[in-house]
């Protein structure tokens, strides 16, 4: 077993399968390689391109419905990303944009498939500059 999937295996049961529909759609669909980084999986194509992260801890206050403490798939990038539909919430971060995901039913493919597209081109674009646009 790799690191990524000994990862995936020791999550909570509804937090692993968000886990591992997203590592097996970031792999298999988009061929991107992985790589357990800073305690967490990192999936790039040029560059880092994205990661997924387990929420620290959850909010009763503000989630009191949830029972899990949500999953959020992160683009390095997403200060750059167009996200028409809203998704995306820098979360007080500067470059980082993520979603948040507290059951595999909320995972919108169509969406999803959108903002992983752009990422992949901001990827593709960026890996061929030296430095970060402002």
């Amino acid at each position: 077993m790799n690191p990524v999937e000994s990862y995936i295996h020791q999550l909570e049961e509804q937090e692993q399968e968000i886990v591992s529909y997203l590592h097996d759609l970031l792999t298999q669909r988009y061929g991107m390689t992985y790589k357990l980084r800073y305690k967490v999986p990192f999936y790039d194509i040029k560059k880092w391109l994205c990661y997924i992260n387990p929420q620290k801890k959850r909010s009763k206050k503000l989630e009191p419905q949830r029972s899990s403490r949500g999953i959020e798939l992160c683009f390095l990038h997403g200060r750059w990303m167009k996200d028409p539909q809203g998704a995306l919430n820098p979360k007080d971060r500067v470059q980082i944009y993520g979603i948040t995901y507290y059951t595999l039913e909320e995972i919108d493919e169509v969406v999803l498939d959108v903002l992983i597209q752009e990422a992949i081109e901001i990827d593709e674009k960026f890996s061929k500059l030296k430095k970060l646009p402002k």
